[in-house]
């Protein structure tokens, strides 16, 4: 379950550009440190950086 809500998070920051917060809260995750925490143990980066990076890929 958790590992599908970091795929809706991962797609909602590749696809979207709504707030940090929004994007754990749509994803399902009670804190906004709660939803870095766990994107970070998934991912290897935080929710911002992959957002960053998605955009740096994009251009």
């Amino acid at each position: 379950m958790t590992l599908e809500r970091v795929k809706f998070a991962r797609t909602m920051l590749c696809e979207e550009t709504i707030p940090l917060v929004d994007v754990g809260a749509r994803s399902g995750f009670q804190t906004q440190q709660h939803f870095t925490d766990v994107f970070h143990r998934h991912t290897g980066m935080t929710p911002r950086a992959f957002r960053l990076a998605h955009r740096n890929a994009g251009d």
